[in-house]
């Protein structure tokens, strides 16, 4: 339990310590720029859809389709505005993972994989979580997507993507989504709109929306 609790915090830390970076242009290089990590090379323009995308040393950070005044939507944000995502966008990372870390439930979206249907989030049972953070395995990644506290991972009929989904202090529903595109890891964090209540829908069409764009940036 003891251990579980200092990894939350560690990686809570980070991911603080991250977006409060972000929020500086001198702590990276800020779009347009060219970057690769692990096999995605792609290139990030300077677009209202990727405000503040920024390359720092430990990967992209970029808060995507945020509504800057909230009541407009950015261009090529059809997919993800209200009331699946709030003003705010989806804080989005891409990194390269640590060598040698073996994935499992963590993938890439299957070419044949479809959307599943609107209902509940399917929990992943206890016994197929990585919580071993020194075995080079997935449970950093894992740990990533469970900010909010817990030990509650979710994904859906088809697999894809892994969630970590809770509420905040006000019953609030928000997620985080991973996933991998050619090698890299992509997580995925945000809030619907209040009252919104997540479904397996929902967050496959996010994950697939941030999955898309990486793709076209990429092409």
């Amino acid at each position: 339990m003891i251990h579980k609790l200092l990894v939350r915090l560690s990686v809570c830390f980070l991911l603080l310590w991250e977006a409060a970076c972000g929020r500086s242009e001198s702590s990276g290089t800020t779009a347009p720029f060219t970057a690769t990590y692990a096999n995605l090379s792609i290139h990030v323009p300077a677009r209202a859809d990727l405000f503040q995308a920024t390359n720092h040393d430990f990967g992209l950070m970029v808060r995507v389709c945020k509504r800057d005044p909230p009541e407009v939507s950015p261009p090529l944000c059809e997919d993800l505005s209200s009331p699946l995502v709030s003003e705010n966008g989806i804080l989005t990372y891409v990194k390269e993972p640590k060598a040698g870390t073996k994935f499992n439930l963590i993938t890439e979206r299957a070419a044949e994989a479809i959307s599943p249907a609107s209902i509940p989030l399917l929990p992943i049972a206890g016994d197929e979580i990585d919580t071993d953070i020194l075995a080079g395995g997935e449970a950093y990644y894992l740990s990533r997507l469970n900010m909010g506290g817990g030990d509650h991972w979710y994904t859906t009929a088809e697999g894809w993507p892994v969630a970590g989904c809770n509420r905040d202090q006000r019953g609030q529903h928000f997620c985080s989504v991973g996933f991998l595109r050619a090698g890299a890891f992509i997580e995925a964090h945000w809030f619907p709109e209040s009252g919104v209540e997540l479904t397996q829908l929902d967050i496959w069409l996010v994950a697939t929306a941030i999955d898309n764009k990486v793709l076209e940036l990429a092409e």
